[in-house]
């Protein structure tokens, strides 16, 4: 039997083969890695990808002309109602709608949603859907543009000013990117309503600066409505701060722009200011008559909060000539329709009406308005405003004779102090009150 011959080993061959496998093992591991990082980065990509397919709606074309039309004809009564309720700064929403018309049937959906919401004071849910249209590249700058003022407006009604300011500057930001003429459109409206929430914050003079820039962007677009517009917000500016002769001056000039293009409701407006200029130099009748002259118009115009908000004036206005039975017929006729008033509005006008019913040694009056207001306060978190409505009522119920109910109303007051301002000035205020109210039960 024959042994089998084993084969000795070559060291160097063995060792040549030991190093190829490494060599291998290293391209492989190697390309491992590299296969390992381009997934990750890809990552994002697949996931949006995912999210796309999904979650977004389907970015199916509105290729026809009948489509585009019925989209625009699904948005118009939104927008007529809407342009009913604001004041002239959101009129323009039909223009910066038609930006997103026709672009996709997705996009055509939101758009919808968003107005509809709107409609409905849904507020928060309109700004979400105006967020979502800022994921489609497709509506371009002057989408973007038009997203960020919708959403930048939104938040004024919601009393958020600061994230409105925010809002604007990007809808600004983005009309600098729009390479058309309608630019200047887009730059326009972003700085007026960039003003409009800096005066919301009190920034009184950076109101008036972003006023004067859209002034210059207007005039460059030959928008004179626009120039008109921004003039009148800069005299309500000087109004508020009491520069009553500046007020008079821009007021004046708004008007004139509003008389050279016959146009009623923003002559209407100016009425408005110029009857509150008179107001604040105490000529009441002056002031009647002007807020008179403007009330006819935003009636025919149907422009339901500026009619109110009138209402109201007027009410104060003849409070001031002691004619108190014409002055309750428009109050009671602002109070009948308060839900055409964002929650802002209806809250400062109920103040209004129960501070000067206050000022006027009519209790019972002052006392029912801050009970309708302390619910919108409440929902605006508005503690400073909720305690001293408390402090009101007390002292209205107190000067009625009505010591049990002053009593209940100062003690929410206290508890409302102690949960959330211990350092309020109306805190000791209540406790004198109650003081007060126990020493005439005694006698």
């Amino acid at each position: 039997m024959t042994k089998k011959k084993i084969k000795k080993k070559n060291p160097k061959k063995e060792k040549q083969r030991f190093i190829d496998g490494i060599k291998r093992f290293e391209s492989s591991r190697t390309a491992f890695w590299i296969l390992f990082f381009v997934a990750i980065l890809s990552l994002p990509g697949s996931l949006y990808l995912i999210y796309e397919k999904c979650f977004l709606p389907t970015e199916k074309k509105a290729s026809t002309k009948a489509d585009v039309e019925e989209a625009k004809m699904a948005n118009i009564d939104y927008l007529q109602e809407l342009n009913k309720r604001y004041d002239s700064e959101n009129e323009i929403n039909e223009r910066l709608i038609d930006v997103f018309t026709g672009k996709t049937d997705s996009i055509d959906a939101i758009v919808n949603t968003a107005l509809k919401a709107e409609f409905n004071f849904k507020f928060d849910e309109a700004i979400s859907e105006w967020r979502k249209l800022l994921f489609w590249e497709r509506i371009g700058n002057d989408g973007h543009s038009s997203a960020w003022f919708l959403i930048s407006k939104l938040n004024r009604y919601k009393s958020n000013y600061l994230d409105a300011l925010e809002a604007a500057i990007l809808s600004n930001r983005y009309a600098r990117e729009i390479d058309t003429k309608d630019s200047l459109y887009f730059l326009e409206v972003s700085s007026n309503l960039a003003g409009l929430a800096s005066l919301d914050l009190k920034e009184y003079g950076e109101a008036i600066s972003y006023h004067k820039t859209a002034i210059r962007y207007a005039k460059d677009y030959g928008d004179t409505m626009s120039i008109g517009q921004n003039l009148g917000n800069i005299a309500n500016v000087y109004l508020i701060i009491d520069s009553l002769e500046l007020a008079r001056s821009y007021a004046d000039s708004a008007l004139i722009y509003y008389e050279k293009i016959e146009n009623e409701r923003g002559k209407a407006f100016q009425y408005a200011n110029i009857g509150s200029i008179f107001f604040r130099e105490e000529q009441f009748d002056s002031a009647i008559h002007y807020h008179e002259k403007a009330l006819p118009i935003f009636q025919n115009k149907e422009r339901k909060n500026r009619v109110i908000t009138l209402y109201s004036q007027l009410g104060i206005d003849y409070f001031e000539i002691e004619d108190t039975i014409v002055a309750d017929s428009f109050f009671n006729l602002a109070c009948n329709n308060l839900d055409y008033l964002t929650i802002p509005e209806r809250t400062q006008l109920l103040l209004n009406m129960g501070g000067l019913n206050y000022q006027k040694n009519r209790f019972e009056n002052a006392s029912y308005y801050y009970k309708e207001v302390i619910p919108l306060l409440i929902e605006q978190n508005d503690i400073d405003r909720i305690i001293s409505s408390y402090f009101f009522i007390a002292m209205s119920e107190y000067k009625t004779d009505d010591s049990v109910d002053a009593i209940s109303s100062a003690k929410k007051g206290i508890e409302m102090c102690i949960k959330f301002a211990p350092n309020n000035e109306y805190l000791d205020k209540f406790h004198m009150l109650i003081d007060l109210c126990s020493s005439r039960r005694i006698k």
